[in-house]
């Protein structure tokens, strides 16, 4: 079986110059989890997933933070967590900076993919290899659609491709 009988050709993308604040409405809205990042061409240039949120967000929360409350930002998440408690300003410099920020600065540039004619065996060993949720399938260098670890479980699930 080619990986195109199951990979979703309907897809969310965003660009690498909007905000985290734009692309995460747009994810959510969506329903996804993650989004392959294009260029004005529709060309690949990164992926946005929710843990690159996460970790742009601990990025700031360590600048902001940790550079000004601690002298090591090992711990500056459980400061964060326990000055948002409080309502203290930090909190919403963080979230203002983290909606603010380009997706360019989130995304994960280096990007595992794979062709519509490669079999479901060969995107399902990547995906196992490289410890991945999701492989955009592009034709040259543009998206053309995506797997994801739901693709294979509804495989499996249903018997039935998408």
């Amino acid at each position: 079986m080619k990986i195109r009988e199951i990979m979703a050709k309907t897809l969310t993308t965003v660009e690498a110059g909007e905000t985290l604040e734009a692309a995460a409405k747009r994810m959510t809205e969506n329903g996804v989890s993650g989004a392959p990042v294009v260029d004005r061409e529709g060309n690949l240039v990164g992926i946005l997933s929710e843990s690159d949120i996460l970790k742009h967000m601990k990025t700031l929360v360590d600048d902001e933070v940790g550079m000004r409350y601690l002298s090591d930002t090992t711990h500056s998440l459980s400061l964060f967590v326990m000055l948002a408690e409080r309502d203290h300003e930090v909190r919403e410099a963080v979230f203002k900076r983290l909606r603010a920020a380009k997706v360019e600065k989130a995304m994960t540039k280096d990007v595992f993919t794979a062709r519509p004619n490669d079999t479901i065996e060969s995107v399902a060993a990547q995906m196992i290899e490289h410890n991945v949720n999701r492989i955009p399938i592009v034709e040259g260098e543009k998206v053309v659609g995506m797997v994801t670890k739901a693709d294979f479980a509804r495989l499996v699930a249903t018997g039935q491709p998408r």
